[in-house]
């Protein structure tokens, strides 16, 4: 078994073609790890990844194997305005509960959510207040546990969504990725 340095819980927010743009594989190269250690990542995603699926990802995905170094977390901005910013806190505090039971060693990195023009479930202007709510409280209550958190200021702007108005566009991405390494 070998240690896997670095996972990453993504959204779609972080388009499926991201992987080749990011050069991340179960077995490349990622970010610099220790010496004499694996430096290998893994992406665990889907699109409109959810907190309330994370669970179930790190069990089909990564059960029985060695604990990653980092654990990193984005699920992008799927749950604004579809589930109260109370349920997404308690669901937070659960996800995190439960990576930290399943890799205790583990560094937890949260992103946070970044913005978009388009959304789903609430108008654009309160999906943008919403959304910095949410922000707010997670990176509350996951450094209130020592964990990171990586807000990602340089994105706020709409210059670096995808036509779509929600995803990234390959500029968003090599700044969202920077951001995370």
């Amino acid at each position: 078994m070998y240690v896997i340095h670095v996972i990453c819980f993504l959204s779609s927010s972080v388009r499926p073609g991201a992987r080749f743009q990011l050069h991340i594989t179960p077995s490349k190269p990622c970010i610099p790890g220790p010496p004499r250690s694996p430096n290998t990542c893994q992406v665990v995603g889907q699109p409109g990844l959810r907190l309330n699926r994370v669970r179930k990802l790190a069990i089909n995905n990564l059960k029985g194997r060695l604990p990653p170094v980092y654990i990193i977390l984005h699920v992008g901005a799927n749950d604004v305005g579809a589930i109260h910013a109370k349920e997404w806190e308690d669901t937070s505090y659960e996800v995190l509960t439960f990576l930290r039971a399943m890799f205790p060693p583990s560094l937890l990195i949260y992103s946070l959510m970044l913005p978009r023009s388009s959304w789903r479930y609430l108008p654009p202007r309160a999906a943008h207040y919403a959304r910095k709510r949410y922000n707010r409280r997670a990176k509350a209550m996951f450094e209130r546990e020592l964990c990171l958190t990586v807000d990602h200021p340089s994105l706020e702007s709409h210059q670096h969504l995808a036509p779509d108005g929600v995803h990234l566009s390959a500029t968003g991405m090599d700044i969202f990725t920077q951001g995370l390494i």
